[in-house]
């Protein structure tokens, strides 16, 4: 978590203590010998076997940004995770207000650009970079939506999701009180704060206004200055059975921490903090300012 002052160095997008920070930001952290190895990632490297890495471009010692590590989700390798400023933002995977994670294909809007369908309204968790729910059993349909009614049907827009209850004979009310433990352990720790784990997101994070960030793509997707068109960020009800909460010292989607926060540890334990001067480690991802292992398989 971190103090408006120390968020000055980052750009405007949404109103919070005049500042904003991108999705895996959190405030800086000195590069000092408290922990083994040097730098050298902006999605994700610290070198801990301690040998001092081959600048990329720039130094966090040299007063610039630390050079960048590309990350993996899965095997692959997606825009926000390849260390190339994609939409020419000046703002790359990790530090860019667009990422979500290692697994989000789309630099440019809030969608990952990769799908979480199984099949016809159901979802599996949106932030892995998987579809279909064999690996981490998370179970939800857009059907469990109560928002889900005519003319537009949100959050997917599609009448044949139209609000039911018992959706294809899915307990609703119970998979959005409790998730299975498969999908919590699996799901949750890429999930960023203030998001739940089927891309419901409260948006700016605190504003109790959820907005799906699954539809479209790019411009034509969610965008942090469109959370009021219905059709790119349609409202959403979050599952609270596999949810981000968004606490008032957290670094959230679209939000700084409050105000009188003062820096410290906001992460779960064993987690590492992070920012632009503090990279995670080899395989891990700057999610909502905390170090996330990348999903791997």
């Amino acid at each position: 978590m971190v103090s408006c002052g120390a968020l000055a160095w980052l750009a405007q997008v949404f109103a919070g203590c005049g500042q904003t920070v991108p999705v895996g930001v959190d405030d800086p952290l000195p590069s000092s010998g408290s922990g083994s190895g040097s730098l050298s990632g902006a999605g994700g490297a610290l070198n801990v076997g301690g040998e001092a890495p081959t600048p990329v471009g720039g130094s966090a010692a040299s007063g610039g940004e630390a050079p960048c590590q590309p990350t993996e989700c899965r095997g692959k390798l997606y825009e926000c995770g390849n260390c190339t400023d994609d939409d020419e933002d000046g703002q790359t995977d990790a530090l860019d207000p667009a990422c979500l994670g290692p697994c989000d294909d789309d630099e440019t809007g809030l969608s990952t650009g990769l799908s979480s369908t199984s099949a016809a309204c159901k979802k599996d968790c949106y932030f892995d970079g998987d579809a279909g729910p064999g690996n981490d059993r998370c179970e939800w349909s857009h059907q469990c939506d109560p928002l889900s009614v005519a003319p537009s049907y949100p959050p997917s827009g599609d009448m044949r999701c139209a609000y039911e209850p018992l959706a294809g004979g899915l307990n609703c009310e119970q998979l959005r009180q409790e998730q299975p433990t498969a999908c919590v352990d699996a799901c949750l720790p890429v999930v960023p704060n203030g998001c739940d784990c089927f891309g419901c997101c409260e948006l700016p994070g605190g504003s109790g206004n959820f907005h799906y960030v699954g539809v479209g793509r790019g411009s034509a997707g969610c965008q942090p200055d469109a959370l009021n068109d219905p059709q790119a960020c349609p409202p959403c009800t979050p599952v609270e059975g596999c949810f981000n909460d968004c606490k008032p010292c957290e670094a959230c989607v679209g939000r700084a921490p409050e105000a009188s926060c003062q820096p410290g540890n906001s992460c779960e334990a064993g987690q590492q903090r992070c920012g632009a001067d503090a990279p995670c480690g080899l395989g891990f991802y700057c999610i909502t300012g905390c170090c996330v292992r990348a999903p791997v398989r």
